[in-house]
């Protein structure tokens, strides 16, 4: 099934590229109603499954017990910081990364180890 974003159709479960996830974190930094789009459901779709496995295995590997870690515990705490001083760091990322999902999930296993 193939879902719309602004930027391309994404297969539900294909990752986006880089100008894919710099559009998404661009649109969430402007506007926290872009979380209520279906572009927006697409992007959280891509934060439960493209990211959180590896912060969830990341937390296994220094002893948390996965039934302690949620995926929405990871997802809410990624959007937090992403949105964060008005989107600062969505913007960042966004506009500096050179390679944006290893920047987001080097920012990510920031906060998820704030938790």
């Amino acid at each position: 099934m193939a879902v719309g974003t602004r930027s391309s159709v994404v297969e539900k479960d294909q990752r986006f590229n880089a100008a894919q996830l710099r559009a998404a974190l661009t649109e969430l930094a402007r506007s926290l109603r872009y979380l209520s789009s279906e572009e927006g459901a697409v992007f959280v779709h891509q934060l439960e499954h493209h990211l959180v496995p590896s912060m969830i295995n990341r937390a296994r590997r220094v002893g948390i017990d996965g039934s302690w870690l949620h995926k929405h515990d990871v997802v809410n705490s990624v959007l937090l910081g992403l949105c964060e001083q008005d989107g600062r760091v969505a913007r960042h990322i966004a506009d500096a990364a050179q390679e944006p999902w290893g920047y987001l999930a080097k920012c990510s296993a920031g906060w998820v180890h704030a938790l």
